[in-house]
């Protein structure tokens, strides 16, 4: 009877495989209990003409850059992110490369 069991336990690896991502590599085994998924890496810090840019009393934890490599802030937690760009002095939003 333990049989068809063992024949099902050589088929993990390749369900294993095909929930991997193609970009990292990485497997996603948080549906097996007791494994949690990894922690994304936090983006980073704008930088300091964007912190210096932010309306008064705003934190830097919510600027955030979009695809065009502006900078937003925002005033909710929405998926996917939306919110105001960040103006320099002459109006126009600041903008700088994306890392990655």
């Amino acid at each position: 009877m333990t049989f068809p069991f063992r024949r099902a336990l050589l088929l993990l690896p390749l369900l294993a495989a095909a929930c991997g991502t193609v970009e990292t590599g990485a497997v996603d085994l948080s549906f097996i209990p007791g494994i949690e998924p990894p922690t994304p890496e936090p983006p980073p810090p704008p930088p300091p003409q964007v912190v210096a840019a932010l309306p008064a009393g705003t934190p830097d934890s919510v600027a955030f850059q979009n695809t065009d490599g502006c900078w937003l802030f925002s005033i909710e937690d929405k998926d996917p992110p939306s919110g105001f760009y960040v103006t320099d002095d002459a109006g126009q939003p600041i903008c700088t490369p994306r890392e990655g």
